[in-house]
């Protein structure tokens, strides 16, 4: 469907590309459309996001809590949603029926607990439970050079190192994009 006839759309991009393609396509969406993407970082993607004069349009911040180390559509699975978390982002520009709407669609997709945050906690708290952890991982992989390795390896090593393997660039545009957040972690995380 072309986005003229498009009631819900759902923008699963890099944070740039997120901003650019609503910034860019912001006239052609349907009248009234609700628009959400599935980002790692918010208050970049909700401060610059530009409605310009679609004040009919109503972006929502989302971000499942679901994922695995694949790409594309060969690493899709039907349960992946099962019992997740999910975060809503919401400003004071959403509609509430609309966030109703959108929280109805996920709890019949399978997701669990639902949560309304600010795009600020987001960042906060994503910067500690998903970025802090990817960079973790990617520096023990990285700080160890013997190609014997995985003979030595158990579940506990397997299950650490997975995040390492994602989606390099992704990740990258994620941690800059939340870099204040990931450094006050990361200090306090040195210092202990």
């Amino acid at each position: 469907y072309p986005l003229s006839h498009s009631d819900i759309v759902v923008l699963c991009l890099y944070p740039g590309k997120i901003i650019d393609f609503i910034n860019t396509n912001n006239q052609l969406f349907k009248e009234n459309a609700i628009i959400m993407d599935a980002g790692g970082i918010k208050r970049k993607v909700v401060l610059e996001v530009d409605l310009k004069d679609r004040k009919d349009l109503d972006f929502i911040g989302a971000h499942p809590m679901a994922g695995n180390e694949g790409q594309g559509i060969t690493s899709a699975s039907k349960t992946l949603f099962q019992g997740a978390n999910f975060l809503l982002t919401p400003t004071k520009k959403n509609k509430k029926e609309n966030l109703a709407l959108i929280e109805d669609i996920l709890t019949a997709m399978g997701f669990g607990k639902i949560s309304e945050i600010s795009p600020e906690l987001h960042d906060e708290m994503i910067g500690y439970t998903s970025q802090m952890p990817h960079l973790i991982s990617a520096a023990l992989i990285n700080s160890y050079d013997n190609k014997d390795i995985m003979r030595f390896t158990g579940n506990s090593f397997d299950e650490f190192t997975r995040i390492a393997r994602l989606n390099a660039p992704l990740w990258r545009e994620l941690i800059l994009g939340n870099r204040d957040n990931v450094l006050q972690l990361m200090n306090a995380f040195i210092h202990e």
